[in-house]
């Protein structure tokens, strides 16, 4: 679902994209190394646990303070607002690529 969002902006996203951070290696669903952005489709299944949010939380606070931006969405908002998940992530690489002084 995101795959099909991310082409339509015509922004070449790498998936699976291995990072490593204080030691840790996580993969990111999706990533733009280049800007250091990464994108996560997060899932009920994997993701509604106690351990899977305090997980969650520790990766998403390593990756920030390594310099990322983690954007997160989950299958409902992908589906319900996938237009407004198309500008996200064109305004968020825009402001990566090209950053105001």
């Amino acid at each position: 679902m995101f795959a099909a969002i991310a082409a339509e902006t015509g922004i070449q996203l790498d998936y699976q994209h291995p990072v490593t951070v204080d030691g840790h290696r996580y993969v990111l669903d999706f990533a733009l190394p280049e800007v250091k952005v990464a994108v996560e489709v997060d899932g009920l299944e994997v993701h509604a646990t106690r351990a899977a949010l305090d997980g969650d939380l520790e990766r998403q606070n390593r990756l920030v303070l390594a310099g990322w931006l983690p954007l997160r969405y989950t299958y409902t908002r992908l589906v319900k607002a996938r237009a407004a998940v198309r500008r996200e992530l064109l305004n968020v690489v825009s402001q990566r690529r090209h950053p105001r002084l």
